[in-house]
């Protein structure tokens, strides 16, 4: 995995030496497509008057992508795979909507707790019900993140450990290193699909809960 690093940061830096204008120009595009992208999300999962909110969520793309892709590189490590560090990103996201619905609705922003029509006898049973379900959405978003990062990365270390120890036993092993090698590229290569996935996930999500705090009503 050090050598890959060390390939493709020669190869961008090569690229950028020759070919700075060019690289700026994509960089510039790239950035607008995931702007773009982002919308497409905020709007798909909530409402247009969302859109305000893009800033947020591309604070919340990008340090994420981050802290994930991060411990993809040597002597590195993954934010994202300490549960304290998702829990913080969780809390400042959950803490977010609900100041949001609250300026938004003020005391009607309770509500969110109680279905319309609910049965009097019902109503104990259903605020309770609904509060857990919606105050488990902050350990949901950090739990998520972390469970599949902290996989992910445990199951590169115990295969790099594997494919260490047959490179030092040499001879016919080196041979029967082919394959493992080629399986631990492709793990590397779903890591870093994960790593964006996650983000997604992160994104999608907070745009769900951002329209259910925006529209009150079940």
């Amino acid at each position: 995995m050090l050598v890959l690093f060390f390939f493709f940061f020669f190869f961008f830096w090569l690229l950028f030496y020759y070919y700075p204008f060019f690289i700026l120009i994509y960089l510039f595009i790239l950035f607008e497509k995931i702007m773009f992208f982002l919308e497409i999300v905020l709007i798909a999962n909530g409402t247009k008057a969302n859109q305000r909110y893009l800033p947020v969520v591309v604070i919340f793309f990008f340090s994420l992508l981050i802290s994930n892709v991060g411990g993809m590189f040597p002597y590195n490590f993954t934010l994202t795979g300490h549960l304290f560090i998702n829990l913080f990103f969780s809390f400042v996201a959950f803490i977010s909507i609900n100041i949001i619905g609250i300026r938004r609705h003020r005391m009607r922003f309770l509500g969110i707790f109680l279905p319309n029509n609910t049965p009097l006898f019902l109503m104990p049973l259903l605020v309770f019900i609904e509060m857990l379900s919606y105050f488990s959405r902050l350990f949901s978003l950090a739990i998520r993140l972390f469970a599949n990062m902290m996989a992910g990365h445990t199951l590169l270390k115990i295969l790099s450990g594997f494919l260490f120890v047959m490179f030092k036993s040499g001879g016919f092993f080196i041979l029967l290193d082919i394959v493992p090698i080629l399986i631990f590229l492709f793990i590397i290569c779903m890591e870093f699909a994960i790593a964006f996935l996650q983000v997604y996930v992160f994104c999608v999500l907070f745009a769900i809960y951002l329209k259910d705090v925006y529209i009150i009503g079940h």
